[in-house]
């Protein structure tokens, strides 16, 4: 028994070009299936690609921020340094001027010393002159001036 549909495939078989363009219609969604399949694998790899770009810049934007860091860090080390070495310098001045007054009291003293000496062999020679009688020495003289006279010194004040 024939049913109508039957008779069509009958009729569709006999046909050469009914057959041709049912394969080719056949090869066409094998290729539409084909490209299909390709442009899913490229959106896949497209994707995978992205992916690691994205992965790529997180690591570029870290190692920045690892290089902005250091860079900062080296820049607060500098700033630290140079006021660490200007304070310095500033001690160093006022030690040097320290030591410039003092080097002066002690030329100054040493001055002193050496008049105070002076004056004390003066006594001494006066002493031993009056202790023999020979020549006694008078109420403001210049050897008994010499003994009463203080150096007058010159206070600096520090900076």
């Amino acid at each position: 028994m024939e049913t109508p549909q039957n008779s069509l495939n009958i009729t569709f078989q006999d046909d050469k070009e009914i057959q041709d363009l049912l394969k080719q219609l056949k090869d066409a969604k094998t290729e539409l299936q084909l490209t299909k399949d390709e442009v899913e694998q490229v959106n896949k790899d497209v994707n995978k690609c992205r992916e690691e770009m994205d992965r790529r810049m997180m690591m570029m934007v870290q190692m920045d921020e690892g290089l902005w860091k250091k860079s900062l860090g080296n820049q607060l080390e500098e700033l630290t340094l140079s006021s660490t070495i200007e304070t310095k310098q500033a001690l160093l001045r006022s030690l040097q001027e320290e030591e410039s007054s003092l080097l002066e009291q002690e030329c100054d003293l040493k001055l002193r010393r050496e008049q105070l000496r002076k004056a004390l062999v003066d006594a001494s020679a006066n002493s031993e002159e009056v202790s023999q009688g020979e020549n006694p020495v008078k109420p403001g003289s210049s050897s008994q001036s010499k003994c009463t006279e203080k150096p007058v010194r010159k206070r600096r004040t520090r900076k």
